[in-house]
Parts: structure tokens; sequence; C-alpha cells
């Protein structure tokens, strides 16, 4: 099991309760939202609870960039997904 990543994951659904950071940063590309949640069981039983919730807005020369991507060239997306993973590090 050591080996293989999908089995440890798959693990951590017996740890309980867990927490766990969920990032998402949508449409409008305003800022990058963070949820802390508490996961309690697993499947159709799994109970969750939200235990911080943070907004962290995203520069406004880097949300320009982001709403320009449907015009964007390769290199361009490239870039901007790079910048977006060191701001959700």
């Amino acid at each position: 099991m050591d080996g293989d990543p999908l089995a440890r994951l798959l693990a951590l659904r017996a740890v309980s309760p867990r927490r766990v950071v969920g990032l998402i940063s949508g449409t409008s590309a305003d800022g990058i939202d963070a949820a802390l949640v508490e996961l309690e069981g697993a499947g159709e039983t799994m109970r969750a609870r939200l235990l911080e919730f943070r907004t962290v807005p995203l520069e406004a020369g880097l949300r320009a960039r982001v709403l320009a991507l449907g015009e964007a060239r390769a290199e361009e997306l490239l870039r901007v997904h790079y910048r977006l993973g060191e701001e959700f590090a």
C-alpha cells in the first residue's frame, strides 16, 4: 500500500473526524475561496461541518489577465495558470 497513492487516499476514509481544505476561484475571478471542513463518516452517511471560510481577493492585474484568457494565446494561458497555482499555494 505504501507505493499506491490511490490506496493511501482511499484509506483516509477510515480516519474520523478528518479536516480538509477546499479551494476554488469562480468565474468572476474576484478571489480564491478557501473552506476548512471537518468530515465524519464516509459515503451516504458522511457529515460535513464548516469550520472556517475565507476569500482572498485576486490582485486587479491578475484578475484582468484571467478574465482575458478567452482571447489569449497558449503562452499567456500557461503563464496565468502558473501564477494562479502560486496564488492557490
